[in-house]
């Protein structure tokens, strides 16, 4: 398994990147923020498996 936490890229920036090596396992629940209706987080955790 691969774990990476980024607080510079959003969860399907990280897929597009990893996805021709590994596929997604799951998406790990981070804090969230409401700003100007529109919904965001300060980090994408994301855990992978190699292909």
């Amino acid at each position: 398994l691969f774990v990476i936490t980024s607080c510079n890229w959003t969860d399907d920036e990280l897929l597009r990147h990893f996805s021709e090596k590994m596929k997604l396992k799951c998406v790990i629940p981070t804090p969230q923020f409401k700003f100007g209706g529109k919904v965001g987080s300060v980090v994408s955790s994301v855990v992978f498996e190699k292909l």
